[in-house]
């Protein structure tokens, strides 16, 4: 059985590298958009830190409730409905559209989350 699964906050670390890996890996390949990118890094630099700490705080949080729950599966299905919440920013703060195949996805991943809390 692999160590993520004995350890939610090593496979979130794990997923993080292999993220950072495949972006490393995309700036390689893509030489004609890298410089596109580096430049929304650079001009961006400070919002990017600042969300790069709230998430890394989003991880440790998520960790220590998984760890302080008896049942596992209420931190699961919690998790779930951080779909709808970015849905709703999304929509507020960049004047995303939500579409019909958004809302079905979303409610397929909720559904999901509320099963697996049933279940």
């Amino acid at each position: 059985m692999p160590f993520s699964f004995h350890n939610p906050f090593y496979y979130n670390v794990g997923v993080r590298f292999f993220i950072t890996l495949i972006f490393l890996i995309y700036m390689i390949i893509m030489q004609k958009k890298r410089w596109e990118i580096i430049t929304v890094l650079r001009d961006h630099f400070l919002y990017i830190i600042g969300i790069s700490l709230m998430f890394t705080a989003s991880i440790v949080a998520y960790h220590n409730a998984f760890f302080m729950l008896e049942d596992k599966n209420i931190v699961t299905a919690l998790s779930k409905l951080s779909i709808p919440m970015i849905l709703i920013i999304g929509n507020i703060f960049l004047k995303e559209k939500i579409t019909l195949p958004k809302i079905v996805g979303c409610g397929i991943i909720v559904a999901g989350g509320l099963i697996n809390f049933l279940v």
